[in-house]
């Protein structure tokens, strides 16, 4: 972990002592700790501890110019200049408060807002009351916050608790929270992905019938974000081609929006010639209007034909320059379920994939899905019930075997 910046967000908890100990051991590996206390974190450990264990200037809500040490000072917004540096973001120990506000996206102190605005890894490690962590809205939240946002989890265990009781909700021991956190780390540092050039596709396109309408899909763009989120993570270069889509775009992440699939299809064939592996997880439109109408369709008109034309398939496309161009590897998506297995079949041939993961069509814009995938050599793999988020780490594992 030498020279890895770790940001270790500390919460109002009695274990929060605990990290005296655990900033000793990131800093014997080599990491620089940078801590951000949350308000309630500081009635229970001193900010001159802090800084004086990790050397830096610890970081909270109110400015305290007697704490000032080295400062991350790329700009003039502190949490974002935290996020930005931010390799791995530890949460030790992460209150019942904390764990709930993150799920729903309240930025209200520091620390949320610090966690908000960075796509670093997060490793969370609670520490409460044994109610409060079984009560159903923190093990939602915690559901929610492994499933869309990908954030790892360690404990809490078993053990005599602050208010007397000898329940879950002790914090997990320091050694298994350092472990946890190499492994992060070096999963990111080892990975074969890293300094790979990534093209994803993602969302729905448009294809316009007059100024205001549009024919289009449900697609939320969510496993193509996650895809590049993942993948981003694990030190690829990657670079996002969208359609239109309300899914918040990962930040460092180079994106270019489209709307039509014929955008898309330039933008793409424009990318494809440097890159080293290409993702279609966009739901392009098969069709478009003939012609766009160039005013406002009156309601007066009883009945209206519209001609469709094909549009490009730019999988297709790019399978047939896949090995004369640059990309060795091509993954593609295709809406179906196991009664679909054979059409597949010859899909994933003809376009010249790699992989090929069909997810049925009722899954557009959820968030749990189903997932086959299908391999050149006729391997199949089944995933009955998962998260698109969990999916995306099984397909960027799928990937690192094929580079």
């Amino acid at each position: 972990m030498k020279n890895k910046k770790i940001i270790l967000g500390i919460t109002g908890s009695i274990a929060a002592y605990k990290c005296c100990e655990l900033i000793r051991r990131l800093k014997d590996k080599g990491a620089e700790v940078f801590c951000v206390l949350t308000p309630n974190a500081e009635k229970f450990i001193t900010l001159l501890t802090l800084a004086t264990l990790t050397e830096k200037r610890v970081y909270t809500d109110l400015p305290r110019k007697e704490i000032l040490r080295d400062e991350v000072k790329t700009g003039e917004i502190e949490h974002i200049d935290l996020a930005r540096i931010a390799d791995l973001i530890l949460v030790v120990p992460a209150s019942a408060n904390t764990i709930n506000k993150l799920s729903w996206g309240i930025a209200d102190n520091l620390l949320t807002s610090v966690i908000l605005a960075t796509d670093a890894p997060v490793l969370i490690a609670p520490a409460m009351n044994s109610a409060m962590y079984n009560n159903p809205l923190t093990q939602e939240s915690i559901a929610r916050l492994k499933q869309i946002r990908g954030f790892h989890f360690l404990g809490p265990v078993k053990g005599m608790l602050a208010c007397g009781d000898g329940d879950i909700g002790r914090l997990i021991e320091i050694d298994k929270i350092v472990e946890k956190t190499f492994t992060i780390i070096e999963k990111k540092e080892k990975s074969k992905l890293k300094g790979k050039k990534v093209l994803i596709t993602a969302g729905p396109t448009r294809e316009d019938i007059d100024p205001i309408r549009f024919i289009s899909n449900a697609s939320s763009g969510k496993m193509g974000y996650y895809l590049a989120q993942e993948i981003s993570q694990r030190g690829g270069k990657v670079i996002l081609v969208s359609g239109p889509t309300q899914t918040p775009v990962p930040e460092k992440i180079k994106t270019f929006f489209v709307n039509s699939a014929e955008e898309m299809y330039q933008k793409v064939k424009f990318i494809f010639t440097s890159l080293d592996i290409f993702i279609s997880a966009a739901a392009v439109s098969d069709y478009r209007p003939g012609k766009k109408l160039s005013k406002k369709i009156k309601k007066e008109i009883k009945n209206l034909n519209l001609t469709l034309v094909r549009n490009p398939d730019i999988l297709l496309e790019m399978g047939k320059k896949k090995g004369v161009i640059t990309p060795k590897i091509l993954i593609g998506f295709a809406l179906g379920d196991k009664n679909s297995l054979e059409e597949a079949r010859k899909k994933l041939k003809e376009k010249n994939l790699d992989l090929l993961v069909l997810n049925p069509p009722e899954v557009m814009s959820k968030e749990e899905t189903q997932a086959y995938f299908l391999y050149p050599d006729k391997k199949i793999v089944s995933y009955p019930k998962i998260y698109k988020r969990e999916l995306a780490v099984k397909i960027t594992d799928e990937i690192e075997k094929l580079v």
